[in-house]
């Protein structure tokens, strides 16, 4: 705990910074004082470091306001919590203790203080969920002010998950004044569906005063107090909001002591005083209808791999929650603990630093760590589901059947890759190469009694047990209802005298309504003709109903482009205007040959790195896949997927950034492109 003489001298600045001000005869100014802490639960720390500075930062939080009866605290991320009340209960009970007292404050309601533009909207729900769902169990009732002191950005999407989130007011740090131009005092949010919210922006890190934004431009001679407080004043506003933070590790911030001066008064206050105190006056507040961005873009370009498992995460969370919905409505037992559990770890693993990628490489590798955990888990519940759905499957003379389902309520299917089990023969050794396994391609009957081809892409063997991966185009099966799809046994039931299994299964296939092949280094279904000659990773890609050619005329239209940037830093990475191709390497490898994907490989290298570009297309659909997995071994580079499309016929195209802001405004708008479009790359393995 801070000394006396400490004490008193953050109490003494705080006065001779109010005592300069010149506030107007007749107005009484009543600065909020908000005691909170700042914990980067992800950053330059490991995992177990952060266990323990969640300890510590409640203790010495709870110890200040135990030592001074009238300090308030404000706490964020339910996290910390959490860990308290598993780790310590006596501390977990002097804390609830002071909540109800009126001491304490929790805010936010989020599980951590996650990044708000790259999860999903149902991630972002699953945040406030959790973090509401606790706050109301153990202290009696619901956050209701969001602060987010150190997020990157937010999305116009977010005031509407907000206010269904029962939040009333959303006070956040960033975009800073030096990257976006914001007003200085509060607003109303618009979202992009109409949704609005009391908004603020704040500077996290104070001694207990307002204070201006990073960036703001004042004159040589301005005070940044008083110009904070002149502009409220000028709207009406007489009562600021003043953070007491000095850290990014948590911890406590000094006492401060309350005083009342000519025509102002500082107290120790709670968001939600603040809020409350200020919207009881009635104010009217500007309007604001754009996306609370950007700033850092540099730390979207970086560790991709957090990205990836991002989006991963998200799908297998949701499919698994839906798997077993349909299997309790089977009469089993709903995983509700397990499930559960998942989604907290995984809302860990959205926290600010942690996804955009501006954490130190061990905090890194601990993340990979618990995406590699959160994986498994999500594969033996999955597991479990199917063995569980596969029993209600109908019987017959087939090799195998399994239930398909879809996950949206508006999406009719499509490419389905799952595992199954390959071996026929169980007193085959699994293991050998003669051993009897279901035909790497053959004829699958849908829900509706059609056919449709299927392609094992993937098998694996243990002695007498083996699985393989399958695709097949599942199109046409109902919405949230499980369909059955069987292999057909052709091979022993359909096959004419003197004529083999595998070409009557070859002779089906043929049948099916769609083919996908490949000829050299060219891949083609009924819709699209694409070209991976040449020292790019594809040259040609032909509409073959139009014969239109979609990208432009250049050698590389789709080509690696690398771009080092030896003065960059992950917050800020620009790029100089250098930029070099990464060269191909070998000779291009067919890798599958339909019937329902066909894939060319090329390889390709860069200094120390090495790339493998898998380019596919499937049977009836018209579009290009392109897989990536890299071995990268570069420092302060820019890896990025260039794409040169043709808009010699079109010069206006639609588009979304997969990763970064938006700029709408819920109606289509039209943006110009110049000659080159150029996409981050997503995958990364």
């Amino acid at each position: 705990m801070e000394s006396r003489s400490q004490r008193t001298n953050y109490t003494e600045l705080a006065k001779q910074e109010l005592e300069k001000l010149n506030i107007p005869d007749g107005i009484d100014v009543t600065f909020h004082m908000v005691h909170m802490n700042h914990l980067d639960l992800i950053w330059y720390w490991r995992l177990p470091d952060t266990i323990e500075m969640c300890l510590e930062t409640i203790r010495w939080n709870v110890e200040l306001l135990e030592k001074y009866p009238d300090a308030k605290y404000t706490h964020a991320q339910v996290f910390t919590l959490k860990v308290v009340e598993e780790l310590d209960k006596e501390l977990f009970e002097r804390f609830k203790r002071l909540v109800r007292q009126g001491r304490i404050e929790i805010d936010s309601g989020q599980v951590v203080e996650p990044d708000h533009n790259m999860p999903c909207g149902e991630s972002l729900v699953r945040q406030f969920l959790y973090g509401q769902r606790y706050i109301k169990k153990h202290f009696g009732d619901y956050a209701r002010i969001c602060i987010n002191s150190d997020s990157f950005g937010h999305p116009r999407s977010l005031p509407q998950i907000l206010k269904k989130s029962k939040i009333d007011a959303f006070i956040f740090k960033r975009p800073i004044q030096a990257a976006s131009d914001l007003p200085e005092i509060p607003f109303t949010w618009i979202g992009i569906d109409g949704t609005s919210i009391f908004a603020m922006r704040f500077n996290n890190k104070g001694n207990g005063l307002p204070n201006l934004s990073t960036g703001t431009k004042l004159k040589e001679d301005e005070n940044p107090l008083q110009v904070k407080v002149d502009l409220n004043l000028s709207a009406g506003i007489s009562d600021l909001f003043g953070p007491h933070c000095i850290s990014d590790a948590g911890g406590v911030s000094p006492y401060v002591e309350p005083c009342k001066g000519k025509r102002y008064t500082l107290k120790y206050s709670t968001p939600s005083e603040f809020y409350n105190s200020l919207i009881g006056k009635k104010p009217v507040l500007n309007i604001m209808d754009v996306p609370l961005n950007r700033g850092m873009e540099g730390c979207y370009t970086t560790h991709l791999g957090e990205k990836e498992n991002l989006r991963r995460a998200e799908r297998e969370l949701r499919e698994v929650e839906l798997l077993w919905t349909l299997a309790s409505m089977q009469g089993y037992g709903y995983t509700c603990e397990a499930l559960e559990s998942n989604w907290w770890r995984f809302s860990l693993m959205q926290f600010h630093d942690a996804l955009p990628g501006s954490t130190s490489d061990k905090s890194y590798n601990d993340d990979m760590a618990i995406y590699h955990e959160l994986f498994l888990n999500m594969k033996i519940l999955r597991r479990k589901a199917q063995l569980i759905l596969d029993k209600e499957c109908v019987k017959g003379d087939y090799l195998r059947s399994f239930l398909v389902v879809s996950q949206s309520a508006s999406h009719m299917g499509g490419i389905v890759e799952t595992d199954i089990d390959v071996m026929i023969n169980r007193d085959d050794p699994g293991d050998e190469p003669n051993s009897m396994r279901i035909p790497k391609t053959g004829i699958l009957t849908t829900p509706s009694g059609e056919s449709t081809p299927y392609q094992i892409v993937e098998e694996r063997a243990y002695q007498r047990y083996a699985r393989g991966r399958i695709i097949f185009d599942a199109r046409g099966i109902s919405p949230l209802t499980p369909g059955q799809f069987n292999i057909v046994n052709i091979a022993d039931s359909m096959a004419k005298p003197g004529e083999s299994g595998q070409r009557q299964i070859d002779d089906n296939i043929k049948k099916s309504k769609s083919l996908v092949k490949i000829e050299g280094a060219t891949i083609e279904n009924e819709y699209l003709k694409v070209d991976v000659n040449g020292p790019g990773i594809i040259r040609s890609l032909v509409k073959k109903t139009r014969g239109f050619e979609y990208l432009k005329n250049v050698s590389m239209a789709v080509r690696i482009e690398l771009w080092p940037e030896p003065w960059g830093d992950c917050y800020s990475l620009g790029v100089d205007g250098q930029r070099y191709y990464a060269i191909p390497e070998g000779e291009i490898t067919l890798v599958e040959n339909g019937p329902v994907r066909a894939t060319l490989r090329k390889e390709y290298r860069w200094g120390k790195s090495r790339f493998i570009t898998d380019i596919s297309l499937y049977a009836g659909y018209e579009w290009v896949e392109i897989r990536l997995k890299i071995d990268w071994n570069e420092k302060e580079t820019l890896a990025r997927l260039c794409i040169e499309p043709n808009l010699s016929e079109v010069t206006y195209r639609r588009y979304g950034i997969p990763f970064g802001y938006e700029n709408a405004t819920g109606k289509k708008r039209k943006y110009r492109l110049s000659d080159g479009l150029q996409l981050e790359m997503r995958t990364w393995e």
